[in-house]
């Protein structure tokens, strides 16, 4: 096991994983930042390997009675970039209803050698004309 101290953009180990376990905070982040995360990640990965992380139940909607109309829309656009990932390399999902929020454990499954990875990725125009 190795730990990387490094935005995950920058890292650069000349090579690839098995398992990346990811404890990001997603909707901290933007859309367009979210889809480069999740890109390098699927780079990282070995064929087949996968990527786990957690997202929390029901932030989204209370974000949305406490945060300005732009920040819920930038919340709502996170949501849609992972929920395409998930929709792709979605291979299990565990709800963790003792936590406080409850939390949602997410392992994606990277495609197998030889597979093709289409881009579920929204370009930075969609993104700018949905938030603006």
């Amino acid at each position: 096991m190795h730990v990387h101290e490094s935005f995950i953009e920058q890292l650069d180990t000349g090579g690839r994983y098995d398992v990346i376990v990811s404890g990001l905070p997603f909707t901290n982040f933007t859309p367009t930042e979210v889809e480069r995360i999740m890109n390098r990640y699927f780079e990282l990965l070995h064929p087949g390997a996968t990527l786990t992380f957690f997202t929390y139940r029901g932030t989204r909607v209370a974000r949305s009675m406490v945060s300005s109309r732009t920040e819920a829309a930038r919340h709502r656009l996170v949501d849609d970039v992972l929920h395409r990932y998930r929709d792709r390399y979605g291979d299990e999902r565990v709800h963790v209803w003792g936590n406080l929020p409850p939390a949602d454990v997410w392992r994606f499954r990277a495609p197998a050698a030889g597979a093709s990875r289409a881009s579920v990725a929204l370009s930075c125009s969609e993104i700018t004309r949905h938030t603006t």
